[in-house]
């Protein structure tokens, strides 16, 4: 049930909710400071538009045309997949990304170097337990270099995300919360609820970016 819950939340149509436009704010301790956003994933944009309003500029992702024309319509600015982490950004969020796609250590990585270095935070979210598939075409893939997530339950993955992965990495955790993922349903269910974790994490002082100025900077 959880993997065909898992594929039902891939394939809603970016009809989606993992919070809202405070709990946001209270995840990166908001003061107005922050200028740049990159969410990694947009989808149709349903999310970004809960915390775009606390950016001046906010950019995007998204592998589908289709969706990024939905994107660039909602007054985001849509950037290639390849090429987004060219630059830094105040904020970056990766919300349910990490277990969609084939290299998700090496996405952990650029948003780590592409955060602005003083002050930068990362907003990610990861349904627990851990599934990871890629769709490919119509045939849906295990990923070829899965996280690393040790345990069987709730909080022994979160515990394993943050220890064995992120602050290795260079990451520091700020805040942890577990939220309900809810997507639209189909025929046998109106939604569906998966089990969330939020987290927002900063780059430690002892870890530096490789990238440029902000490009919220002047």
């Amino acid at each position: 049930k959880q993997w065909y819950q898992r594929r039902v939340a891939i394939t809603a149509g970016g009809i989606m909710f993992v919070a809202s436009t405070e709990l946001f704010a209270e995840m990166l301790a908001y003061t107005g400071k922050y200028e740049s956003l990159l969410d990694i994933g947009a989808g149709c944009g349903n999310v970004t538009i809960k915390f775009s309003s606390l950016f001046k500029d906010v950019f995007v992702t998204e592998t589908s045309p289709t969706m990024r024309q939905r994107l660039q319509s909602k007054g985001f600015t849509a950037l290639e997949v390849e090429n987004w982490s060219s630059r830094t950004y105040d904020v970056i969020s990766c919300l349910n990304v990490l277990d969609r796609c084939h290299e998700p250590m090496k996405l952990l990585e650029d948003i780590r170097d592409c955060l602005t270095p003083t002050g930068g935070s990362a907003l990610v979210a990861l349904v627990l337990p851990y599934h990871g598939s890629v769709e490919e075409g119509q045939v849906w893939q295990r990923q070829r270099q899965p996280l690393p997530i040790k345990g069987a339950t709730f909080e022994e993955q979160l515990s394993s995300l943050v220890v064995d992965i992120l602050e290795p990495m260079g990451f520091e955790l700020n805040l942890a919360t577990k939220v309900p993922y809810l997507c639209s349903g189909d025929l046998q269910a109106r939604y569906y609820s998966l089990s969330d974790c939020l987290l927002s994490l900063n780059v430690g002082p002892s870890t530096t970016s490789s990238k440029g100025n902000s490009i919220g900077s002047d």
